[in-house]
């Protein structure tokens, strides 16, 4: 039983993450993101629910690739990697912005422009989203993320280091998934959101811009690091 303790711990501390204050701004812009995945009005022929399945899974793996090498880096070169976060999150801001002008409208990818009237999600943003935000929530998921870095580095091999990232991923996956499934189904059946999907993406995309501005300033981790502070002081998350 003691073997999988540790990575029980880490696949549910991934998913009480998504409870953290620096996440829940996150999940608007993340299901604007992912309502778009299939075109600016839902589909009722199953390509809309796949379209939103591959979105979300290439989000999640964006955030898994930097967790995990998070993990199966830090007991060789933790201090030089937090030295670099700051530097990592000016430049993972700059395409949280670029995504979510994107969404907007106001700015479309060379390919797109050439083949579709409306801005549409390709494969390769979604991954890049996932990696922006990883790095950004790293220095403000606090004592939940702590935990499983302190675990990894105990060890000090770069494979266990690796593995418990990679549990923490799917953990924090988790949810995300879900949430775009559900969204993707409400969608379909929820008239209100049909006819207000654009004008929710269009608020996504200015929700991901400023985002991405706190990225680039530092602002976002001066203002979360606190507060995740506070309420780790009072209990949560429970871990």
């Amino acid at each position: 039983m003691a073997p999988l303790l540790l990575p029980t711990l880490a696949v549910v501390a991934g998913a009480l993450s998504v409870t953290t204050p620096c996440c829940l701004p996150m999940i608007p812009s993340y299901l604007s993101y992912v309502s778009g995945a299939g075109g600016p009005t839902p589909a009722r022929d199953g390509t809309g629910r796949r379209a939103a399945l591959r979105a979300s899974l290439l989000f999640v793996a964006g955030f898994g690739v930097v967790f995990t090498a998070l993990g199966a880096s830090l007991g060789l070169i933790g201090p030089a990697l937090v030295r670099l976060l700051p530097q990592a999150e000016r430049v993972a801001g700059f395409f949280v912005v670029a995504i979510g002008l994107h969404l907007t409208g106001l700015l479309r990818w060379p390919a797109i422009l050439r083949r579709q009237p409306k801005p549409q999600h390709t494969g390769g943003e979604g991954f890049l989203l996932g990696m922006a935000f990883a790095i950004g929530f790293v220095p403000t998921l606090g004592p939940v993320l702590g935990t499983v870095l302190a675990l990894a580095s105990g060890d000090g091999t770069v494979l266990w280091g690796g593995v418990l990232l990679a549990l923490y991923s799917v953990g924090f996956g988790i949810p995300f998934v879900t949430m775009a499934l559900g969204l993707e189904r409400a969608t379909r059946s929820i008239r209100f959101l049909q006819r207000h999907l654009r004008r929710l993406q269009l608020a996504g995309g200015v929700l991901l811009v400023a985002v991405g501005v706190l990225f680039m300033t530092g602002a976002w981790r001066t203002f979360f690091i606190p507060i995740a502070a506070r309420l780790s002081r009072l209990g949560w998350p429970p871990i």
